[in-house]
């Protein structure tokens, strides 16, 4: 299923405009999500090699663009973030206990970059795919247990 999320998120980079795009890979216990942004869209006019380093350190070390319901036991085992001046291509792969138990998620990046103000979601279960258009006042995706 994973080899399918990126060919499918290959595909896919350049149908849609979007600051954010997000390709996330779901199977039964495991959440794989991939973030690309440039980093001129999270940082805006004042964009410095300071802040840049800054931003780069929070994604790769603590960093989680998602608000996952603490019942679904969600936790982050793989985190990357690949080098980059201009644009950022960071995955993250969480495990999951209870799946069952996820009904959606929520993206905490536009609360914590106000620039961002559209990001695309696209959403790859076992069985379907999904495609979710976000924005400051509507920043969930639902999760269909399929």
């Amino acid at each position: 299923m994973l080899l399918y999320f990126f060919v499918f998120s290959f595909l896919s980079q350049k149908v849609f405009a979007a600051d954010i795009q997000l390709f996330v890979a779901r199977d039964t216990t495991t959440l794989a999500v991939t973030l690309e942004s440039s980093y001129a869209q999270l940082i805006g006019k004042n964009f410095s090699h300071k802040k840049l380093l800054e931003i780069q350190k929070k994604f790769q070390e603590t960093y989680d663009p998602f608000q996952i319901d603490p019942k679904v036991f969600c936790k982050i085992t793989k985190r990357k973030l690949a080098p980059s001046d201009s644009n950022m291509h960071l995955t993250i792969t969480y495990h999951c206990k209870n799946f069952e138990n996820l009904k959606n998620i929520s993206l905490n990046l536009f609360q914590d970059f106000p620039l961002v103000k559209k990001a695309l979601v696209q959403l790859v279960t076992d069985e379907n795919r999904y495609l979710y258009e976000l924005n400051p006042k509507r920043n969930q995706f639902l999760t269909p247990l399929h």
